[in-house]
């Protein structure tokens, strides 16, 4: 458990790209990439039926770029 005086890390370390400090090699972090915005389509049709934030789609069209 962090400490208060300690940031809380929002991102898991597993996950970070090498060129950002991270573990993962650039094809691995882009195959995690493809995999997760693969899963957000799925379950696009369902968000956007709660409301009009687009936020979700933006960040997958940005992954696919």
């Amino acid at each position: 458990m962090p400490r208060d005086s300690e940031p809380i890390s929002m991102r898991d370390q597993r996950f970070i790209a090498v060129h950002r400090g991270g573990p993962l090699s650039s094809d691995d972090h882009a195959r995690l990439e493809n995999w997760v915005s693969d899963c957000g389509e799925r379950v696009l049709p369902l968000f956007m039926r709660f409301g009009q934030d687009d936020r979700a789609t933006k960040a997958i069209r940005i992954a696919r770029v």
